[in-house]
């Protein structure tokens, strides 16, 4: 009984602490929609496809300290694009190096990540000019997911997106 009761206890630990503490996607931008305009025009990173520039925020609702652990992190990005989900993975972010970071009570910590979101899948393909109607589908099901020892946050819906020139 003793061990159900701590079990119990555990499970509604982490439940309240990861409720405390949320990652919000503030801004999505979308660059290198259209990766061809002219056989005579080369647009700087047009061969990795279109990319995704996002704003995002770790939320510290709790009344405890955040304590994260960016050096171990691993942060990954996910989407859906015709009932596929895909994963970027290993991505990095300006902290990577820290080996902890401290968030305090109700305090955010913002932060960008940068990715070329199709690169890598089976949905990118080199000679596709304008990507538009495959961003428009798959934007909506963008997720960030941040995670280390000690913390596992996904992100909600994203806020605000922006087509990028």
């Amino acid at each position: 009984m003793k061990k159900w009761l701590l079990l119990a206890y555990f499970f509604f630990l982490v439940f309240n602490l990861y409720s405390q503490t949320s990652l919000e996607v503030l801004e999505l931008q979308l660059l290198n929609i259209r990766t061809k305009f002219d056989d005579n025009i080369f647009i700087e990173n047009q061969s990795d496809g279109p990319s995704v520039i996002l704003m995002c925020s770790i939320y510290n609702k709790s009344n405890d300290k955040l304590i994260l652990f960016p050096s171990e992190s691993e942060i990954e990005i996910s989407f859906n694009y015709q009932g596929v989900v895909y994963y970027k993975d290993n991505i990095s972010f300006v902290l990577m190096e820290k080996n902890t970071l401290m968030i305090n009570p109700n305090e955010r910590f913002d932060f960008y990540l940068s990715e070329p979101i199709l690169l890598g899948t089976p949905i990118w393909d080199d000679k596709e000019e304008d990507y538009t109607m495959i961003l428009l589908e798959l934007t909506p099901t963008i997720q960030v997911k941040y995670s280390d020892k000690n913390t596992m946050i996904k992100s909600g819906h994203i806020q605000k997106v922006v087509i990028a020139k």
